[in-house]
């Protein structure tokens, strides 16, 4: 959205095209620290646009939606021009509506070189949250000042590089120039307590912490660039990431910080101060730890099954080869096709990553074991399966599973009586909320006397079950042109 907003833009040159991208990479890290939402104004072609607008994640934006690409208000164009035509910020206290709460708000102008104001920044929280800021410590305030600098100036565009964004949950700590704790908020007091650090750590020194606190300030200050880990310290796993400060204080301001204890840096290249920005993600970490545990322990029982299964119709194989009548052959060789099916299914299942199965791959997979059988047979039948994916859970996949292979044997055993070869085909339609499976054949297709499933039919019978209560849906079996065609809906979960 930014890029193609300033591309509507054409008389910015490369700098400026340059200046402004740097200051929205470090936009919304200022929208987080300052706890206020973040807008970019540029007027182009004598029209104010919002180019860029990053809401917090620390706190409720001042803004519900997205503003990026509208247009200014009225009263938001006023301001706008009064700080390209002083060329100074401006602080205000404004209402949205008649409706709405007041916002705090501060207009400062963005200018790549002096006197070149190509656009405006606007800081904005409610009133709330900005007297809120305000009570917090001095020292953090100065903090949060120097960062909406460092924005303005194009010294964060590293922070787009951080991945996890700061939220309400998050500690903070402020270190000064010789790397000594000036401030904590109450959640990163809260976090080092956990580790055992008790009592008030504001006059430490980082280097008397027995955690990484010290090495990454000292690297991103080196390298003046932001820093991320996440580490596991005193039992507890957290994200920190190290933003350097860079700024050089007024006379005024060098006097407050150094009546509060600052220190300054050694070397003059050095930021004058860093923030700590804290996650505790053990909990979360523990909880995605068990998941895995169980879905590892569930794979491993759907294995089980699989294989228990597998067994079972070793067994009814084992069973059908000393049968000595032809129907008991039959109903156990249809018995063993029943139970692979249900085993195709708990095998995708020790497999699966989500909780939905294709049945695309199932059907494949139970053409190819039904086509097992009729190789051994007579009849040269060649199966085809066609159609969409579709994804269905568990249950409603097994009862599927069972409807296919069911109705691939009702056609192999009925459609091709008086034929030496024919063609099956398996077709699946995603319609929705609603799929859809069709078996096809070209074989002689219903006897004239076809008056409805019949009661002696048990794979019929199975399906018409399985279609009515299992999917939710219907199942049919009409003449077609050169055969029988078979059709299930069913009802998607």
């Amino acid at each position: 959205m930014f890029d193609e907003e300033v591309s509507r833009c054409p008389e910015l040159t490369e700098q400026q095209r340059a200046y402004l991208v740097n200051v929205h990479k470090g936009l919304q890290l200022v929208a987080d620290i300052s706890r206020s939402d973040a807008l970019i104004f540029l007027l182009c072609h004598n029209q104010i646009r919002i180019v860029s607008h990053a809401q917090p994640h620390s706190v409720a934006p001042v803004y519900p939606q997205e503003r990026s690409g509208a247009v200014a208000t009225e009263s938001e164009q006023t301001l706008i021009y009064h700080v390209r035509k002083t060329g100074r910020h401006i602080a205000i206290q404004r209402q949205l509506s008649a409706t709405e709460a007041s916002l705090v708000s501060t207009y400062w102008p963005l200018a790549p070189t002096k006197g070149e104001i190509v656009a405006v920044l606007a800081i904005e929280a409610t009133q709330l949250a900005a007297a809120r800021q305000e009570n917090r410590d001095a020292l953090f305030q100065h903090a949060v000042r120097w960062l909406q600098q460092m924005g303005r100036e194009t010294r964060l565009p590293m922070a787009n590089t951080l991945g996890h964004r700061f939220s309400g949950g998050d500690g903070i700590i402020l270190v000064d120039g010789q790397r000594y704790i000036r401030y904590l908020s109450g959640v990163a007091a809260n976090i080092y307590r956990k580790m055992g650090y008790m009592g008030d750590l504001r006059g430490w020194r980082l280097a008397d912490l027995q955690n990484i606190d010290n090495l990454m300030v000292i690297e991103a200050g080196h390298g003046g660039c932001c820093r991320e880990e996440e580490v596991t310290e005193h039992g507890r796993i957290l994200i920190k990431q190290v933003i350097p400060l860079y700024h050089t204080p007024a006379l005024g301001e060098r006097i407050r910080l150094q009546l509060r204890g600052w220190r300054w840096p050694r070397h003059a290249d050095r930021p004058l101060g860093s923030l700590i920005l804290i996650h505790d993600i053990t909990a979360i970490r523990a909880a995605q730890q068990a998941l895995e545990t169980k879905n590892t322990m569930i794979k491993e029982i759907h294995h089980r099954v699989k294989n228990n299964l597998q067994t079972v119709a070793s067994l009814l194989r084992m069973q059908s080869r000393r049968a000595q009548q032809p129907e008991t052959r039959q109903m156990l060789q249809e018995a063993i096709g029943r139970v692979r099916s249900v085993a195709v299914i708990h095998d995708f299942l020790s497999h699966a990553q989500g909780q939905t199965i294709n049945m695309r791959e199932v059907c494949r997979r139970i053409v190819v074991q039904v086509s097992e059988i009729t190789a051994q047979e007579e009849h040269d039948v060649h199966i085809r399966c066609e159609g969409e994916a579709v994804f269905l859970p568990a249950q409603e996949a097994t009862a599927l599973a069972l409807v296919i292979n069911e109705l691939l044997l009702n056609a192999l055993e009925h459609a091709f009586v008086e034929q030496e070869t024919g063609e099956v085909t398996v077709r699946l339609h995603d319609w929705g909320k609603q799929g859809e499976l069709i078996v096809e054949d070209n074989g002689q297709g219903l006897p004239e006397s076809w008056q409805g499933v019949p009661e002696r039919s048990l794979g019929l019978q199975i399906i018409q079950s399985l279609a009515k209560h299992d999917l939710s849906g219907a199942f049919s079996l009409e003449q077609g042109r050169n055969g029988t065609i078979a059709k299930v809906t069913f009802a998607k979960k």
